[in-house]
């Protein structure tokens, strides 16, 4: 199964570390899922704390995603340098990044719930993905579509722009 790659190169995270945080989900999380960010949480005995997050319901404000670590947390994702091959697994930390107006990002298809080739908008599903829509109000503007180098293979991505 491919999974969602996220370039987050034109959000305010990367020059802001207050936008950056660690989540833990009771569930695996696909990267470039919006989520919900819970409370904080002590992780475990030795210390560290973590924010509990989970999906984001239909019509959430898509203030924070999923975003893939640098590396797996097995074997495999470990070999691969590609984020299509691996996940956040449930209990491990996951990377949050909180998406503010006028950030913008590229997502693959995969962090849809469908091709959003008719749409102008998007707007957040049941599963915390993404969905195309046709509303104004919605979270994010679809500014266009570009091609992203991903190992040997050139992947189509959606640029999104946090309204």
């Amino acid at each position: 199964m491919a999974h969602t790659i996220v370039n987050g190169m034109h959000c305010a995270y990367m020059n802001v570390d207050a936008y950056n945080f660690c989540g833990i989900a009771n569930t695996d999380i696909d990267n470039g899922t919006i989520l919900t960010l819970g409370d904080m949480k002590l992780k475990d005995a030795t210390g560290g704390f973590e924010f509990a997050v989970s999906a984001a319901t239909a019509g959430g404000d898509a203030d924070f995603i999923a975003i893939t670590p640098e590396v797996g947390y097995d074997l495999e994702a470990q070999i691969y340098a590609d984020p299509r091959y691996f996940t956040n697994k449930a209990g491990k930390p996951i990377s949050v990044k909180r998406l503010v107006k006028g950030d913008s990002i590229e997502i693959t298809v995969d962090g849809f719930t469908a091709d959003p080739a008719a749409s102008t908008y998007a707007k957040v599903d049941a599963s915390g993905k993404l969905t195309g829509s046709t509303t104004a109000s919605d979270p994010f503007k679809i500014l266009a579509t570009h091609n992203m180098d991903v190992g040997s293979e050139i992947v189509k991505t959606w640029i999104l722009m946090k309204q």
